[in-house]
């Protein structure tokens, strides 16, 4: 099976509108330590893995160019790869965040200009790969990709409200001449009991995020693909994934659990030889091979999770604990 590990740089999007982030958070710094792009980077490199980063090069007007151009400059050395991130708000008009808001002829003038910058910063590059923000596709969006020679998309969300296509869930496809990697989803179900009794049932669809799924559901996933015929998995990040901040953005420390856990997942990952991580690149090399099998099935594995009253109460009653003894400190 393949990996993508990717990662959207930019600054988070809603607490931006709201004017509660007053900074990027493209490398976030705490205590004079980058916990961002170049946090990721590092743990690539000792992983001896590459990956994907989708550039928000629409927040210039905020920001400048400086921090982004040194994003795709290091990004560029270290032989990951640069895609670009499409939030239109920051450039062209507020009241239309997402993409699917353009007519197609402003979709491929957006593109265009995203990837004018990426190569005033690395000249010469040529992007392979786009993700939509918030996911906001329609199919105008693939006519301007196609004439922006923009070969590899990573933004349907299979049943989110803002994605307007629905193509596949977990299987890649390829839409006028664009090959779409879709955002990998499992199925979580959620049983609650008391004693030996099924009290209430829910279930919801997840993101391999990081910051989404657990650890052991990510590895549930890798599991599941290889069983099922998975071909694709990508891993969502962004380059805030591993900071937490408070509710007004104005305290923020590094989050170490999902270090561990992306760190614990690469450690199984970059391992295991039935799996391959891969760029967009190496992808859209595969694709002109052709093959009938490449793409895989469209499966969507199912990760059951029980829990009991009793032990729901007892994680509530250390959270607070944890919570107050912090506030205390």
């Amino acid at each position: 099976m393949y990996l993508i590990i990717t990662i959207d740089v930019e600054t988070p999007q809603t607490p931006l509108r709201q004017g509660l982030c007053q900074m990027p958070l493209l490398d976030p710094i705490v205590d004079g330590e980058h916990y961002g792009y170049s946090y990721i980077l590092r743990v690539l490199k000792k992983f001896h893995v590459k990956g994907v980063f989708f550039i928000n090069t629409y927040e210039t007007p905020l920001w400048g160019e400086t921090l982004l151009r040194q994003a795709c400059e290091d990004i560029y050395a270290t032989g990951s790869e640069i895609g670009l991130h499409t939030h239109p708000e920051w450039r062209y008009d507020s009241s239309r965040i997402n993409m699917w808001q353009y007519s197609v002829d402003e979709q491929t003038q957006i593109i265009y200009d995203g990837l004018e910058l990426i190569k005033k910063w690395v000249p010469g590059y040529r992007t392979i790969g786009h993700r939509a923000g918030a996911y906001g596709i329609n199919e105008n969006t693939f006519e301007a990709l196609r004439t922006n020679d923009v070969a590899v998309d990573s933004s349907m969300f299979y049943e989110h409200p803002n994605c307007k296509i629905t193509w596949s869930k977990n299987q890649p496809v390829t839409k006028n001449g664009v090959v779409e990697i879709p955002v990998t989803l499992f199925e979580r179900r959620i049983t609650e009991s008391f004693v030996d009794f099924a009290i209430r049932s829910r279930h919801a669809l997840v993101k391999t995020d990081v910051n989404w799924a657990s650890l052991d559901e990510l590895l549930f996933f890798i599991n599941e693909a290889k069983k099922n015929h998975i071909r694709f998995m990508t891993l969502f990040m962004h380059s805030y994934s591993f900071i937490r901040f408070s509710k007004d953005f104005a305290q923020f420390e590094p989050d170490h659990a999902a270090m561990e856990k992306f760190e614990r997942f690469l450690s199984v990952v970059a391992n295991d030889p039935d799996v391959n991580i891969v760029k967009m690149r190496d992808l859209y090399n595969a694709c002109q091979e052709k093959s009938d099998d490449l793409f895989g099935s469209d499966y969507i594995p199912v990760y059951t999770h029980k829990v009991t009253l009793r032990n729901k109460v007892w994680q509530a009653l250390r959270s607070r604990i944890k919570k107050h003894g912090k506030c205390a400190a």
